[in-house]
């Protein structure tokens, strides 16, 4: 069973791998170190650059084996809308202010939770307390419209 891994923006735009694994789909986040210098026998450690990708979509092909999975770099600019922004075109119009801020605080939360518990410092109280907003503002969810 074939996966495809896709990298798109940053330095690795347009790179795609064929993995023969079912692990790959698996897969969330790649790292990879890239060479700042085309001339790679003039390279040494301070010549790379770390490059992370950070899976946006997985998606079964038609046949059911495999999967294409589309990372984004960690600076895309050409990231597609979140799923979450895209749910508020069935809002009615009084609700869209309040998920615009719903899923910004949300969103801020949960990343500043990943962040303390990624970094080398850890700040494991911080964490919780973020997890904590982002899961009393996950209560608060906003009530969509009858035609949804």
């Amino acid at each position: 069973m074939e996966h495809t891994i896709q990298l798109n923006d940053g330095p690795l735009d347009g790179v795609e791998l064929v993995v023969d694994n079912p692990i790959a789909c698996r897969i969330r986040s790649i790292t990879a170190e890239v060479a700042l210098d085309q001339d790679k026998e003039l390279l040494d450690d301070s010549d790379f650059t770390a490059a992370k990708y950070d899976l946006y979509l997985n998606e079964p092909t038609a046949s059911g084996e495999g999967c294409d999975l589309c990372f984004y770099h960690e600076e895309s600019k050409l990231l597609p809308n979140h799923p979450l922004a895209k749910l508020r075109n069935f809002l009615s119009e009084n609700d869209r202010e309040f998920w615009d801020e719903w899923v910004f605080e949300v969103s801020m939360a949960l990343d500043a939770c990943f962040e303390n518990m990624r970094t080398n410092t850890r700040d494991a109280a911080e964490a919780a307390e973020q997890y904590r907003l982002a899961k009393r503002r996950l209560s608060e969810v906003p009530k969509l419209v009858d035609e949804f």
